[in-house]
Order: structure tokens, then sequence, then C-alpha cells
């Protein structure tokens, strides 16, 4: 398992539980709410992104046959105490950018 960082924010230390997987994407262009999928949309979703692709059901590391193109989950980069960090939706948390 991968080092978790501590992440500088307003809330910091806080559990990401609930807040959907594509809010730390690279990718994405709408941002929508966090209690369903009206919004959510990114290249390879352009339509809206599918609930279970947002709330960590499938996993979005590999394109999916129902998507447009091949643009997969690629975490922004975020500064924290211990350096750069990215979220990873394996874990639901913060690692250190290698």
């Amino acid at each position: 398992m991968a080092k978790q960082a501590k992440f500088t924010s307003k809330n910091e230390g806080a559990y990401l539980g609930k807040m959907p997987q594509c809010a730390y994407c690279k990718h994405l262009t709408t941002m929508g709410s966090q209690e369903d999928e009206d919004g959510w949309s990114c290249p390879a979703y352009p339509e809206g992104i599918l609930w279970p692709i947002l709330f960590h059901d499938w996993n979005h590391e590999k394109p999916l046959p129902n998507q447009k193109g091949t643009l997969t989950f690629e975490s922004k980069e975020y500064e924290s105490d211990d350096g750069p960090v990215k979220y990873d939706p394996e874990t639901n948390w913060w690692v250190p950018v290698e």
C-alpha cells in the first residue's frame, strides 16, 4: 500500500469517501453534485459520466467499452505538507507523486 500523504486544505486530513473520483481527474469538463450523476462530463463521457464510474463501482484506469476515445482517470496533482500528491482511486486517499 502506498504511503498516505497529509493533504493541506481547509478540511485538513478529511476523508474523501463521498466525493466522486472524477472530481480529482484532470480530464473533468463539468462538475455536478455529490448526490447524483447529473452535470458531470469529460471527453470520454461528454453526455454525462456514468454513476458506477463516479462512485467507484467501476475502475476507469483502462478505457471502457461505452466511452468515447481512450482517455482514462488521471489525477490532478496537488501540493501537501509532504510534497506533491495525487488522488488514488484504489485507496480513496492521497499518495505521493512518483
